[in-house]
């Protein structure tokens, strides 16, 4: 998978999102995969002695290779609401470039479980059959500021 920016003629135009490689109209990114139709130019070429037009579709900007959570995230995104971890790893491997470990790919989706992007269950450990379950915050706990009071440093 990759990230890309979006070009498009719409409010979409600018914004990253993750795609499958080759690239396809459809993005992940606000936490679900979307349809998004690519603007086309058409341009005046002449071949031969003879004038013609041919329609070109604008290409999102390629930015890197997605990560490795990025990837996670978005295959998460497209199964089914009960799922087997080895399809999920599977379909993980197959998008990234480089070799990686399954426990890799399981420990990235823990920590999204703990961001609070996802959220799923272990029906049966053995198996390895997970099932979806919906999303109770989209708060990271590391986004939500404490508040501590002031130490008196003696003072009463």
């Amino acid at each position: 998978m990759k990230r890309v920016r979006l070009i498009t003629t719409d409010k979409h135009n600018g914004k990253e999102a993750i795609s499958r490689t080759p690239l396809r109209n459809r993005y992940f990114f606000e936490g679900a995969w979307q349809e998004i139709t690519l603007p086309t130019k058409t341009e005046s070429i002449t071949i031969k002695g003879e004038k013609g037009h041919v329609t070109l579709q604008i290409k999102p900007e390629i930015l890197r290779d997605a990560q490795i959570i990025e990837t996670v995230e978005a295959v998460f995104a497209d199964l089914s609401d009960t799922f087997d971890i080895r399809v999920l790893i599977d379909h993980v491997e197959c998008e990234t470039p480089n070799r990686v470990h399954e426990s890799t790919i399981q420990r990235q989706l823990c920590q999204l479980r703990q961001y609070g992007k996802l959220n799923y269950e272990v029906v049966d450990e053995k198996k390895g059959t997970y099932r979806k379950l919906p999303v109770m915050s989209k708060t990271c706990a590391e986004q939500v500021k404490m508040k501590f009071k002031e130490a008196n440093n003696g003072k009463n």
